[in-house]
């Protein structure tokens, strides 16, 4: 079986309630007893309703091994599915920036992106520089411009030019645009972000380099910065079948929340939509604070000598 299948099984399995026929038979054999009133066979029902409870125990007691039996063929799987997550992440950045975009064109159910701007509302201020990693084709961009200045890095000078060119040319003059290798910001200012967003780019990283990506962005933060990102969650059983399909990388959730506290982050919301949908919003130590007394409307032109 595919470790896909293994959690969807483990899923059902623990999804089993059997307490409702527990509490009725429970009537016919500790409580009620109504069979007492009964004038034929009265013992032979509370016979057969003892048994009835005695196997709805079994059954408990059974689900219990099976799910303790298929431990073991899970964490196989698991790190077998850790190791193949590098060979795929390897292939992702490889794609042609044709791929990627197609990639990024990853389709979310309205109702979950009304969510995803409305949790941005609680981050998005203009005395605070914005960060967006990988805009792609600006889908979320226009949902940043709120942050003063924003910066946009990309490994590829086509989504960048693409997305700045969504915008009035006064709006510009005030993106910061940087192409960068991947995983390396260090041209970046350091404690000068009070958010950092990515959207549909740590999907396709494996849990190393998200870790490397979060230790890199950590220092470009000021005290009390957030970040906030999409991944795909491996602990449920679609997300799963997705990497097993060569979509998106293997992410376990409960290995990346112990990586982001082994890292100095604070986990302020994870969020798993029905949708395969899921982010993290994390926050630097500290207290987000500043000085600006008004939002910046003007530039600085270089006077030619």
């Amino acid at each position: 079986m595919k470790l896909s299948q293994l959690l969807k099984l483990r899923q059902d399995l623990l999804a089993m309630d059997v307490s409702p026929i527990e509490e009725v038979a429970g009537k016919f054999v500790m409580n009620e007893r109504p069979v007492d009133y009964l004038q034929y066979n009265s013992s032979a029902i509370k016979d057969s309703m003892q048994l009835f409870t005695k196997q709805l125990a079994d059954v408990r007691k059974n689900i219990s091994t099976v799910v303790n039996v298929m431990k073991k063929d899970i964490d196989q799987l698991h790190e077998q599915y850790k190791n193949l997550c590098k060979e795929e992440e390897q292939f992702h950045l490889r794609a042609s920036v044709k791929d990627n975009r197609e990639l990024r064109r990853y389709i979310m159910h309205a109702d979950v992106k009304k969510t995803v701007i409305g949790r941005l509302g609680h981050y998005i201020d203009w005395q605070h520089p914005g960060l967006e990693i990988g805009p792609g084709d600006g889908e979320w961009t226009e949902h940043l411009v709120g942050m003063d200045p924003l910066y946009l890095v990309d490994i590829y000078d086509e989504f960048l030019n693409g997305t700045k060119s969504k915008f009035h040319s006064d709006y510009q003059n005030r993106l910061r645009t940087y192409k960068i290798a991947h995983g390396d910001f260090s041209e970046l200012p350091r404690e000068q972000f009070g958010f950092v967003f990515s959207w549909n780019v740590f999907n396709y990283f494996s849990l190393d380099t998200i870790e490397l990506y979060l230790s890199q962005i950590k220092p470009l933060l000021k005290p009390g910065g957030a970040v906030m990102f999409s991944y795909n969650n491996c602990e449920n059983y679609k997300s799963v079948e997705m990497f097993e399909n060569h979509f998106m990388t293997y992410v376990p959730n409960k290995e990346l929340v112990t990586m982001i506290k082994k890292l100095g982050y604070k986990i302020v919301a994870a969020r798993d939509e029905p949708t395969m949908t899921s982010w993290m919003e994390i926050r630097a130590p500290g207290e987000l604070t500043s000085i600006r007394g008004g939002q910046t409307l003007g530039k600085i032109n270089r006077v030619q000598p």
